[in-house]
């Protein structure tokens, strides 16, 4: 199952400055620092970043998405009232099962306020 290799993944990353990013592959490799991500074929980079949306109701729902950086297309996304891991899990799991990455997929978040 994917869940508990991403939830292991998540609980694997670093504290860094904030000016530093953080990324993941597949093996679980953390890669840190200013590297530029770059790739050539569909489906070996995903970047992901949660924002709120502003609505005239008492909550506040967030927004988690991940988009594939070869084709700069969406592979998953969810909205939920609550900013916890569960969203950017159940949001990462929908695109590694509509997209089948092959291994060696590199995971890049800018770790705002989640992580």
């Amino acid at each position: 199952m994917v869940r508990p290799t991403l939830l292991r993944w998540m609980s694997r990353k670093k504290s860094n400055t904030y000016v530093n990013c953080s990324s993941f592959t597949a093996d679980g490799m953390v890669v840190t620092g200013w590297q530029k991500l770059f790739t050539s074929e569909p489906n070996a980079v995903y970047v992901g970043d949660i924002t709120y949306l502003p609505t005239t109701y008492d909550h506040w729902p967030y927004l988690n998405v991940w988009i594939d950086l070869f084709s700069r297309s969406v592979v998953g996304s969810k909205v939920d009232i609550h900013m916890e891991k569960s969203l950017v899990v159940d949001s990462l799991s929908q695109a590694v099962h509509k997209r089948r990455p092959g291994k060696g997929l590199i995971i890049h978040s800018d770790r705002g306020g989640l992580v």
